[in-house]
């Protein structure tokens, strides 16, 4: 690639000055300028471009592995308007659209009913849903991590509201984020848990522990496909019974998949034990001393609920 003397590079290790040899070269010197040259330094820089636009012809810079070109105050005024728009590089973005859902069912067989499965890899980790109904499904795929694959989203938001209106399934949270191309988003939903800690001075002081589901994810636009490196932390608090400092129980999974645009990501395997102790009498005679034990029931229930994750990017221009 040609550069000119005459011009400035910032941020790809080169700086030229007016019909100057390199001031500063090597490979330390990346490393170098990004100390240097602060959010305050960039604005001194910008000032000095503004003052000298004569002397330098353009102002280049590395942004999402795109070399960018900034022309000179004295550039534009003696540029044809028509051809700055031909110069300029489009930033794209992602959409990423998250549905958590809790479900007391195995969401991936009720889903499999209509949406069968397509296909597997070796490993049982990758299911394909396409979006036409196929004659019959085939067997569920069980294992720690499931994920599934669907092009639209529109039949899924509609099996999950048939499954919520049966009480199989109950919507967390949808929240939807924007960020730029390699940029990492990040959601976190849960609780912050008190407890007491002693100093050395014998004061007391309350600090808190996160128990929070933490999904990060990294688009990468991929041609007309995004790469998604997706991080599922699960932490779930355990106390003692003895009032002691409460533990915390974490689950991480960690995966990247290449998914189509407006394509959906699941993402389940991350289940949750519910214990209740529930007790049945007969009014009035349930309430008799000794007696009344003959008219209650006490009954132990134990249900076990599923956290499925559904992620959907969208490629904004």
């Amino acid at each position: 690639m040609f550069i000119p003397k005459n011009s400035l590079i910032y941020h790809n290790a080169i700086l030229f000055g007016v019909n100057q040899s390199p001031l500063i070269e090597g490979t330390d010197c990346r490393r170098q300028l990004g100390e240097v040259f602060s959010w305050f330094g960039r604005c001194v820089l910008l000032l000095i471009c503004c003052l000298f636009s004569q002397g330098i012809d353009a102002l280049k810079f590395n942004y999402a592995d795109k070399l960018l070109q900034l022309p000179s105050p004295f550039q534009l005024q003696q540029a044809d308007p028509h051809s700055l728009n031909s110069n300029a590089v489009a930033i794209r973005q992602v959409e990423i659209s998250i549905n958590i859902v809790e479900s007391t069912v195995d969401i991936s067989k009720a889903l499999g009913i209509n949406l069968s499965m397509h296909a597997h890899n070796q490993h049982g980790l990758f299911i394909d849903l396409p979006n036409k109904v196929p004659g019959q499904g085939m067997e569920s795929v069980r294992s720690s991590l499931l994920l599934g694959k669907l092009p639209g989203n529109l039949l899924l938001d509609l099996e999950l509201n048939a499954l919520e209106k049966e009480n199989k399934t109950k919507s967390i949270a949808r929240p939807k984020l924007l960020t730029l191309n390699k940029h990492k988003a990040i959601i976190e939903k849960g609780v912050e848990i008190p407890y007491k800690i002693i100093t050395k001075k014998g004061a007391t002081s309350t600090s808190f522990k996160k128990a929070v589901l933490r999904l990060e994810v990294l688009p990468e636009i991929v041609g007309d496909a995004i790469m998604l490196e997706l991080q599922i932390n699960q932490d779930t608090p355990l106390f003692d019974p003895a009032g002691g400092d409460p533990a915390i129980n974490t689950n991480k999974i960690k995966t990247k998949i290449l998914v189509t645009d407006r394509g959906t990501v699941m993402i389940g395997g991350i289940f949750k034990d519910l214990t209740q102790h529930l007790q049945y009498q007969v009014p009035l005679l349930g309430s008799i001393p000794v007696l009344g034990a003959l008219f209650r029931n006490k009954l132990t229930v134990v249900s076990k609920s599923e956290i499925v994750v559904f992620v959907t990017p969208r490629i904004i221009f």
